[in-house]
Formats: C-alpha cells, structure tokens, sequence
C-alpha cells in the first residue's frame, strides 16, 4: 500500500465488506468478476456457474483478490473523493459440502434478499443443482480510507494507533 497515512486495521476492511453492495474479485491472467459475496465469520462465499472462465482460471491457480468498495462521495474541500476499501487476498475453493452450500446460499441470500427468505428453501433445492458455491479463505487483509472532517482536513488512518494483526 502506497498511501500507508490512509491504512486502516483489519476490522475495518470487515466493515467495509459488510456496508459493500459487490465486490471486485480478480483471479489470475489479468481476469477479473463482479460478485455479489456474503460471509460467514471471516470466510467469503458466493455463487456462480458450475463452468465458464474463472473456474478454468483457479484450476490452474488458486490464488485470488477480492477488493470491496464502501461509500464513495466527492469532498465537499478538494478536488478529491473520500472512499473506503478493503483487500481481501486468500486462496479461492469449490464448495462440495451440500450442507455448507446451503449455508453459503442462505447467507447470501440473507444479505441481498431478506424479504425473500420465506422462499429459500425451495429456491435453493431448485437451484442448487446447477449453482456453483465458492469459498474464500483470506491469508492477507488490507483496508483503507480517505475521509475529511468538518473542518476540511483529512483523517489519518488509524492503523498505527491501533493495529489488529
């Protein structure tokens, strides 16, 4: 990280991750997908297609980086924008439990459906057959924030005062 004055603790990148409507996540060969994740604890889920480029792509390597971005609005005091972002680099995983699928998918489903979960259960038994769950197991955490106060002066991030890991 270049801007280390703007790095903020490993919580904070949690969340972010759980304020961000998608993520970013990049997989080897210059390739990367929007996803729409959900956690449960610190291991990242989502969904996709049972074939198709990314999965071709972590056959060959498994390493992968899922960037989140929170809020995002111009500065009212420059020419800037104050943002906030987490990094999450780990090694990506199919899913092959069933029971741990359906976790995944209900997990997912409570952070982007809630008002459908009435529903789950059938959805998922439909569905399920021709879905793809992926995991992610983060090795490196990173976050970072641009935020000014009332007064127009940037905050510092607060890594150094406070660091987790």
């Amino acid at each position: 990280m270049r801007r280390k004055d703007r790095r903020m603790k490993q919580a904070f990148a949690w969340e972010v991750f759980d304020r961000a409507p998608y993520g970013v996540l990049a997989v080897c060969d210059s390739y990367a997908i929007a996803i729409s994740p959900a956690r449960i604890d610190q291991t990242i889920y989502f969904h996709g297609a049972k074939q198709g480029r990314m999965r071709q792509h972590i056959a060959v390597d498994d390493r992968v980086t899922l960037v989140v971005v929170g809020e995002v609005k111009p500065s009212l005091h420059s020419f800037s924008t104050e943002y906030e972002s987490g990094m999450f680099e780990g090694r990506i995983e199919i899913v092959t439990d069933e029971t741990e699928a359906i976790e995944a998918l209900k997990a997912i489903s409570e952070r982007y459906t809630p008002t459908m979960m009435e529903h789950f259960h059938r959805e998922v038994l439909l569905s399920l057959p021709r879905t793809q769950v992926f995991r992610i197991i983060p090795e490196t955490i990173t976050a970072k924030r641009k935020k000014y106060g009332e007064d127009g002066r940037e905050i510092k991030g607060d890594y150094e005062a406070n660091r987790d890991r």
